[in-house]
């Protein structure tokens, strides 16, 4: 079966063919990572929920106590529901 597309051995690879500044087809944006994701939610969520207890209800400081819990539950066993509920959103999915 002939293949529709060239094909070619590159010593460097395509580090070395982007280093050249040829084009690359189908290369996706570059994205945060998950875990970045998780930082960045995780810490807003906490600075929300404090100063939400702080100024409106104490009811936050537990919200921000149980997302601590949460990350040190993801440290001990490996397991971090929120960067398995991040993968599903429209922009982690593969283009």
């Amino acid at each position: 079966m002939e293949s529709r597309y060239e094909i070619f051995n590159l010593e460097g690879g395509i580090t070395a063919w982007k280093a050249e500044g040829l084009p690359v087809v189908g290369a996706a944006p570059p994205r945060l990572t998950i875990f970045r994701q998780v930082q960045i939610v995780a810490g807003l969520v906490v600075l929300l929920s404090v100063l939400a207890g702080y100024f409106l209800n104490p009811v936050g400081f537990a919200i921000a106590g149980l997302l601590g819990a949460g990350l040190v539950f993801a440290g001990v066993s490996g397991w971090c529901g929120m960067a398995v509920l991040l993968n599903h959103m429209p922009w982690n999915r593969a283009i």
